[in-house]
């Protein structure tokens, strides 16, 4: 006949390993469900730049499945911050053909929250002599990056012409 005493220290062997196997078990199903909530809530930020019909717009999109919060959106023109508009157009095509607020539109979604699915048009201007002049002195050289959270406080930027979000620690 088996010794008891050594059937309950084999019994209790057994039972410390199925909880720690049942506790290994539950932080995996954890993890699984954090992941799971987190991508039910990703942003994803297109940044583009589009002709479209008579019209020339540079828009932020988000195609992610979460709300994004924008925190900040930079212009840069040849790597400089763009912060008087009407002197880039100025200083692009020159007097003559300058032009002003009244006929460009202009936005600046920082501190906003875009829902999936929505846009924001950043810079719009009808395509006319006048404009298409500083569409082309432009030549490319005009970029824009949004710096955009979750509601988990992952963050990431996107940027004109870069093909994706880039992973970032915070928005500065």
């Amino acid at each position: 006949m088996a010794n008891p005493s050594r059937i309950n220290n084999y019994a209790t062997v057994g039972a410390v390993i199925l909880s720690v196997v049942a506790i290994a078990v539950s932080l995996l199903e954890v993890s699984a469900m954090r992941d799971q909530q987190r991508a039910s809530v990703w942003p994803y930020l297109s940044v583009q730049q589009s002709y479209l019909g008579d019209r020339f717009s540079m828009t932020i999109e988000n195609k992610g499945v979460g709300p994004a919060l924008i925190e900040r959106v930079d212009w840069r023109h040849n790597g400089e911050e763009i912060t008087n508009l009407d002197q880039l157009i100025l200083d692009t095509v020159g007097p003559e053909l300058a032009f002003s607020y009244d006929t460009y539109r202009t936005s600046d979604p920082s501190n906003d929250v875009l829902a999936p699915g929505e846009e924001a048009i950043v810079f719009a201007v009808p395509i006319r002599d006048d404009t298409l002049a500083f569409l082309r002195g432009l030549n490319n050289r005009v970029t824009l990056e949004a710096c955009y959270c979750s509601i988990h406080g992952e963050c990431w930027t996107a940027a004109l012409d870069e093909g994706g979000a880039e992973d970032v620690e915070r928005c500065s």
